[in-house]
């Protein structure tokens, strides 16, 4: 355990520096440093302190626009320059923005499913992909736990090539979320909001129906 946290405090210390050295460029004038927080593993990124909406992991992934597909997915709120910095990269064809805040945020995905032919058969068929951790401050293991939109969480994306018929491109794919405050779930919009009048009671009167009463 104590060499794992010395392991962990010299990454964090590398990490440090390696962002300093970049701010330290900058300020002498030179190349103007990415508004990316690099990690130390090649091709893993991290975009830290940043306000998520809409995230979809764990056991509740999100279905694809047209298609019965389904991915994880969470939107990160990012500064006007990092907006920038994603398209120019290639991780979308244009700029998003959020329509009641107007703030730009970019989307991180990864696909719950990967297809591939079986050897045998010729047939397609659907392989699963390990989700994204979610974990907390401390390192822990949230499970299932729905992240509220609000919530300030570090996510860790994976830059990766690909090609398709003939087309070549880079996407970013969601490798994990680390949450630092957690934003209660409010649940879905669809809840009942209709105003309901009060049901009228009836008004009963008792009668003496005893034998005593009865004529005979």
């Amino acid at each position: 355990m104590a060499l794992l946290f010395k392991k962990q405090q010299d990454n964090a210390s590398v990490a440090r520096k390696e962002t300093s050295s970049l701010l330290s460029v900058s300020a002498s004038g030179g190349e103007k440093p990415s508004p990316f927080i690099t990690s130390n593993k090649e091709n893993q990124m991290i975009l830290e302190n940043v306000k998520v909406k809409w995230a979809r992991v764990g056991s509740n992934p999100a279905t694809k626009y047209a298609s019965d597909e389904t991915e994880w997915t969470v939107d990160c709120e990012v500064s006007a320059e990092q907006s920038k910095e994603w398209v120019a990269k290639g991780f979308a064809q244009k700029e998003r923005f959020d329509p009641e805040s107007g703030v730009p945020f970019v989307k991180i995905k990864r696909n719950t499913h990967f297809n591939k032919k079986n050897p045998v058969s010729g047939a397609m068929e659907k392989n699963e992909i390990s989700p994204p951790f979610v974990k907390d401050k401390y390192g822990d293991n949230l499970g299932d736990t729905n992240i509220g939109n609000g919530s300030v969480c570090n996510v860790q994306y994976m830059e990766r090539p690909w090609e398709y018929a003939g087309k070549t491109g880079i996407t970013a794919t969601l490798v994990g979320v680390q949450v630092m405050t957690l934003e209660e779930y409010e649940g879905g919009g669809s809840g009942d909001e209709f105003t309901y009048a009060e049901r009228p009671t009836a008004t009963i009167t008792e009668t003496d129906d005893s034998d005593e009463n009865i004529p005979f």
